[in-house]
């Protein structure tokens, strides 16, 4: 994610050993969200024939989505879509990380996958 001023905002990704510290983590993770002029999320393909990644269903990566969706700017999503809201008009997506960096440093539209 990025600020206004163009300088990266990062979520650590790591567990709370405690109840108070889940609860000042998913304070902070929604702080970084909302300080975010851009929102880059991963998503993980489904395994071997499964219909949804082994994930799908825990994580407060769909949440910090939802929000980023409201508020910020760009929000570009790398990967394979998991859910509708990954479909919405105003996420931009991609199927790896090397064609959504050039869509993101030089705004080539080509790189879009419909």
């Amino acid at each position: 994610m990025t600020d206004a001023q163009g300088r990266a905002v990062e979520s650590d990704g790591t567990r709370p050993e405690s109840d108070a510290r889940a609860s000042a983590m998913a304070v902070e993770d929604l702080a970084d969200v909302t300080r975010a002029d851009t929102f880059i999320a991963f998503a993980e393909p489904p395994a071997d024939g499964a219909l949804m990644p082994a994930s799908a269903g825990r994580g407060g990566r769909h949440a910090e989505f939802g929000v980023a969706l409201m508020l910020c700017d760009r929000v570009v999503l790398v990967g394979p879509r998991e859910h509708v809201f990954h479909h919405h008009p105003k996420v931009v997506q991609f199927n790896d990380w090397a064609a959504a960096h050039g869509y993101l440093v030089c705004g080539d539209p080509v790189e879009i996958v419909p």
